[in-house]
C-alpha cells in the first residue's frame, strides 16, 4: 500500500481538476493521502476535504513564512487539531480526520517571517503535538542548528522532516533523533554535492 504523506490537493489550483488527480493516485497504487495545512485557513480546507473524501487525512499547521500571523493563526490551528483528531478509538473516522500537526517549522532561506515569531510558532505547536500524541511534520530550510536546538529540549516528538535540503550531517542528526527524512523536489536536480551525498547516505 502506498500512502501520499505530503499532499496539498486541497489548495485552489487543484479545485477543477481532483476528480483527475485522486484517479490518477489510485490508479498508480497510492491508495491514500495526507492533505497538509500550511496556515490555519488553509488547514481548515484541508480538513474539509479529508472529511469529505475516503482514504484522505489532514495535517493542521503554520508553515514558518505565516508564523507572523501570531497567537491567533496558533489558536485557530490549535482549535482544528483538538476538534478533528483521528485517534485508534475514534468512533467515527470518517469525521476525524487530522493525524499530524505541521507542517511548521523554521526556514531562514526566504525568511518571510522573523526568525523570532518563527521559533514561537515551531514551538507552540510542539507542544499541541505533544499534547494530543500527534507526530509532526517539520519544514526546516537553512536553520537546522536552531531547529534542533529546539526540538532537543522536548521528550518524545516523533515526525518527519519534510522539505529536507540539507547536507550529510544533518540528515544524520535527524535520523538519530528518530525522524524521517523526506527529500523534496529540488534534490531531484540539485548539483550540490553535500545534498547528493545525504541522498546517497539515506
Amino acid at each position: 500500500m502506498l500512502v501520499d504523506t505530503h499532499a496539498h490537493i486541497h489548495f485552489d489550483q487543484y479545485a477543477d481538476r481532483l476528480d483527475d488527480v485522486l484517479q490518477n493516485a489510485q490508479a498508480n497504487g497510492v491508495e491514500a493521502m495526507v492533505c497538509v495545512g500550511v496556515d490555519e485557513h488553509d488547514s481548515a480546507k484541508a480538513v474539509a476535504l479529508a472529511q469529505k473524501l475516503p482514504n484522505l487525512y489532514a495535517t493542521v499547521g503554520l508553515h514558518p513564512h505565516d508564523a507572523a500571523k501570531g497567537q491567533p493563526a496558533l489558536d485557530r490551528i490549535a482549535e482544528l487539531a483538538r476538534a478533528n483528531l483521528l485517534t485508534p478509538h475514534s468512533s467515527l473516522p470518517t469525521a476525524r480526520s487530522v493525524v499530524a500537526i505541521g507542517e511548521c517549522g523554521l526556514d531562514y532561506f526566504k525568511q518571510y517571517s522573523p526568525r523570532a515569531d518563527q521559533e514561537r510558532a515551531l514551538r507552540f505547536q510542539i507542544e499541541l503535538a505533544l499534547e494530543l500524541g500527534l507526530p509532526m511534520v517539520w519544514h526546516v530550510r537553512d536553520a537546522f542548528d536552531d531547529f534542533f536546538r529546539t526540538v532537543d529540549e522536548y521528550q518524545g516528538l516523533r515526525g518527519i522532516v519534510h522539505c529536507f535540503t540539507g547536507n550529510r550531517t544533518n540528515m544524520e542528526r535527524a535520523v538519530e533523533r528518530g525522524f524521517y527524512v523526506a527529500f523534496n523536489g529540488i534534490m531531484t536536480f540539485t548539483k550540490d554535492q553535500s545534498q547528493l551525498e545525504a541522498a546517497k547516505a539515506c
